[in-house]
């Protein structure tokens, strides 16, 4: 985040139930520095202890301001609970506070090693 910030960037992710989706937006003139980020990212990932506790508190804090703590903020979640009963659709994606209290970090390795599929794009 620090490289993205210095070199005129900016860069977020979002999640559906099909993909997670990370970015960077860049002067034209970054092109490089962001492809070697998002090699970097891709190739050599640095999942430890420090970075799943600080992204689960992100998560959590996500899902206390946009879906606990909305009056119709668990809509959609209960909506696919009964449309999808025998499908994965049928968990919400951000997950349940226990879910994210109980995933430790071997489970986010495993996730990465086994679920994550890296397909880049730029336009």
């Amino acid at each position: 985040m620090k490289i993205v910030s210095q070199n005129g960037g900016q860069n977020n992710a979002n999640t559906s139930q099909d993909r997670t989706y990370y970015y960077e937006v860049f002067p034209s003139n970054q092109l490089e520095t962001g492809l070697w980020l998002e090699s970097e990212r891709l190739m050599h990932p640095v999942i430890n202890e420090d970075g799943v506790k600080t992204q689960n508190e992100v998560v959590k804090e996500e899902k206390r301001l946009r879906m606990d703590n909305q009056p119709y903020g668990n809509l959609i979640s209960s909506v696919f609970s009964k449309l999808f009963t025998k499908h994965p659709y049928t968990w919400p994606i951000i997950g349940s506070m226990e879910d994210l209290d109980n995933t430790k970090l071997p489970d986010f390795l495993a996730f990465n090693k086994n679920i994550m599929h890296p397909i880049m794009q730029c336009w």
